[in-house]
């Protein structure tokens, strides 16, 4: 079976900044840390991507981002859809949820964090403290997919027909799509 990216492989999902251009990810205002954070509306469609909550994103993208990374995605785009299109978070409260300390050097375990998400074009910089981040994530890249193990890779292709037959997490809710999920992969026959 052929690998089919579906036309949104991460290598043409945001143009990525150059590594020696360095923007600080926080803002200081009055005092304090800021990060303003809103929806990135160009990015993949939702017919060619993993919404951010699936497990998809779990399985294959937790080992590529690292936890932390991880879990700052869902923090910031669960804060959007709770609160305004754009929402502002202080570091401090971005630690505080998942673990960190809320330094914001450079190196710091937070900016990096955030950083990786800017790596992969999960996120990007608009200006210092303002990040737009969209909610549909591609699938892995080709290059990515090779450092998979065999097994790890089969089950990959099966989430990439799930997506191309289009069973959309989002729509379904977490619980009833892990139910599909699990009965189509089981159902589905090796190609």
């Amino acid at each position: 079976m052929t690998l089919n990216y579906l036309n949104c492989d991460n290598s043409n999902f945001l143009p990525r900044e150059s590594f020696n251009s360095y923007k600080p990810v926080f803002k200081v205002e009055n005092g304090c840390n800021i990060l303003k954070i809103s929806f990135w509306q160009n990015g993949c469609d939702k017919q060619n991507a993993f919404y951010y909550r699936s497990t998809y994103i779990e399985k294959f993208w937790l080992s590529i981002l690292g936890p932390s990374a991880t879990w700052i995605l869902r923090l910031l785009l669960d804060e959007i859809k709770t609160n305004d299109p754009i929402t502002v978070m202080t570091s401090n409260y971005i630690a505080s949820q998942v673990g960190l300390s809320d330094n914001t050097s450079k190196n710091s375990p937070l900016c990096r964090s955030i950083r990786r998400l800017l790596d992969f074009r999960i996120a990007k910089q608009i200006k210092e403290g303002h990040l737009v981040i969209s909610k549909y994530i591609p699938p892995l890249s080709t290059r990515q997919t090779l450092k998979l193990p065999s097994s790890m890779l089969e089950l990959h292709k099966k989430y990439l027909i799930l997506l191309q037959n289009g069973y959309y997490d989002e729509l379904l809710g977490d619980d009833r799509f892990q139910d599909i999920e699990i009965n189509l992969l089981l159902n589905l026959k090796d190609s």
